[in-house]
This record gives C-alpha cells, sequence and structure tokens, in this order.
C-alpha cells in the first residue's frame, strides 16, 4: 500500500504529507518520551525488525494481484501506544530512504495511511482492554481496509484517479489482503505479548532472530504480483510512472553488483532487519524504553 512517490510529485502534495506526518510524529514520539508504561527496548527493536521482514512478504490474492501485512495493530497490540505507531513510522522511514519503496516525497502520506490511520482499530481495543484474539483479528482487518479506504479518498483529491471508481477498488481489493493481516494479528499479538512479558530478554532474542532470518529467507519466493495499490493505479490512473527523484542505496530490495537475484534479496532483507533493530533500539533508548537482563 506504499504511495509511489512519482504520484504524489506529480499532484504536488509532497509537501502536505511531510508536514502532516512530522507533526504526528513528533506527538507521538512526545507521547512516548513522557509514557510511564514502556515496552522493553530489545522487544520494540524486535518488533520492528519483525514488521520489517514480514511487509517483504507479498502472499497472492485475487484479480492478480499480491499483498502483504501491515503490522500497525500488531506492533500496538505488543508494544502498546504510543511505541507501537512509531515502529511503523521507523519502518516505513527505512523502507523509502534505504529501500525506495515507497519513495521519500510519498513517505508522510504513508506515514499517515499506515502508521496514524491502521493504529485507529488498535487504539478502540486497547481502550476496551481486550484481550481475545478474535478481536485482535477484527482490529487488524479494520486497519488494513481503513489505511486503503484514506489512501484511496487521498489519492482521489489530489486527482490521481476517478474517486467513484478507483477507491471502491482499493478497499475491495484491500478488504481479502486484510484477511492475512487479521490472521497473522490474531496469531502473533499474544505470543509477542508473552515474551515481552518475560523477566530476560534471553529468553526469547535468539528465537526471535531465527524467524526474522527465517522471513527473510523466504523473501525471494514472495509474490511478482502487484499489490492492490499499484493494481488500483494501473488501471485507474491519470498519471504515468516516471523516473525516480531519489535514489536509494538498496533499491527494489537489491544490492548492488550482486548477480544471483536470491543471494540479492536474502541480504538486502539481512541488511533490512539489521537496519530496522539498531534504528529502533537506539530510538527506544533515546525515549527511556526499559532495558531488561
Amino acid at each position: 500500500m506504499h504511495i509511489p512517490s512519482h504520484v504524489v510529485l506529480q499532484a504536488r502534495s509532497a509537501g502536505a504529507g511531510g508536514g502532516v506526518a512530522g507533526l504526528l510524529t513528533v506527538g507521538v514520539a512526545w507521547w512516548a518520551a513522557r509514557s510511564e508504561r514502556k515496552p522493553d527496548g530489545l522487544l520494540f527493536a524486535s518488533v520492528t525488525a519483525l514488521i520489517f521482514a514480514l511487509q517483504m512478504l507479498n502472499v497472492p490474492v485475487q484479480h492478480g494481484t499480491s499483498g502483504h501485512v501491515v503490522g500497525t495493530v500488531l506492533a500496538v497490540g505488543v508494544l502498546g501506544l504510543p511505541f507501537g505507531v512509531l515502529s511503523m513510522v521507523l519502518v516505513l522511514s527505512l523502507q523509502a530512504l534505504v529501500f525506495a519503496d515507497g519513495g521519500l516525497a510519498s513517505l508522510g502520506w504513508n506515514v499517515i495511511n499506515m502508521a496514524f490511520v491502521a493504529a485507529l482499530p488498535a487504539l478502540v481495543v486497547v481502550r476496551m482492554r481486550g484481550r481475545s484474539p478474535l478481536l485482535w483479528a477484527l482490529a487488524g482487518w479494520v486497519s488494513v481496509v481503513l489505511a486503503a479506504l484514506a489512501c484511496g479518498l487521498e489519492l482521489g483529491f489530489m486527482g490521481v484517479f476517478p474517486m467513484g471508481e478507483a477507491v471502491p477498488a482499493m478497499v475491495g481489493v484491500h478488504a481479502l489482503i486484510a484477511l492475512v493481516e487479521g490472521v497473522g494479528t490474531a496469531v502473533l499479538v499474544p505470543v509477542l505479548s508473552r515474551m515481552g512479558a518475560e523477566g530476560r530478554a534471553t529468553r526469547w532474542l535468539v528465537p526471535a532472530f531465527g524467524l526474522l532470518v527465517g522471513l527473510v529467507l523466504l523473501a525471494p519466493f514472495a509474490s511478482p504480483l502487484p499489490d492492490g495499490l499499484e493494481w488500483v493505479l494501473d488501471r485507474y490512473a491519470r498519471i504515468k510512472e516516471a523516473a525516480p527523484s531519489f535514489a536509494a542505496l538498496l533499491a527494489e530490495y537489491a544490492v548492488p553488483g550482486v548477480a544471483h537475484p536470491f543471494v540479492s534479496t536474502v541480504l538486502a532483507g539481512l541488511v533490512g532487519v539489521g537496519l530496522s533493530f539498531g534504528l529502533a533500539w537506539g530510538v527506544g533508548r533515546l525515549l527511556g524504553a526499559r532495558r531488561t537482563g
């Protein structure tokens, strides 16, 4: 659901998205710094790396499209508010700056949709003090649908495509993709929450990294089909793809100079997991996340 930068640039809306997302991010970081209940710093870093790895795994959906887990509700369910939202902001920023996923110009809009709008159902569940996996599954499904609706409305107002046709298509495609999100959220929130409740991070850190490496090894087998937004843009958009204005180091999740596609994707994924873990760990320390032995 990453909006490509060329779409936002041609619609002349990069500044608006970046400004709103920046203000929201500063606000949630301030909230995190002042929060009395903070997650374990290593758990914050591990969940952030996990979301990065999960987003590399596209699975096929109908209409010749694919989709991946977004992970916002998962992050909030494990880390709480506001650290769950910050986790998503870090993942999206890393994807844009290092991997050209979405891109720099569209980063603000992608943060608004996938970090903030997608967090609204999780906020409801947290306020209800809900623990049921079914409740988390519903929140995961709703989060993707809400983010898709917001994305479609934004691009419709920008004049990228006719809103009356493309927005229902966006919601319809992502309602199916969201089923994967719901199942994954229902399974992972209880498991990772129990890990976070452990007194010593060493009890779960090694298996967690094993899972991350395993997910990265699966990344080369991800579906090559266009995701839901790409499919809608290809069918309805009035804006055509343009050359990228920002050259990312590992664009398209490939390592320059590595000819073998499998090896290149795996290496890029491992770099991304390492960077996301390290970045989140540093931000967590800065914001006073807990340290356990």
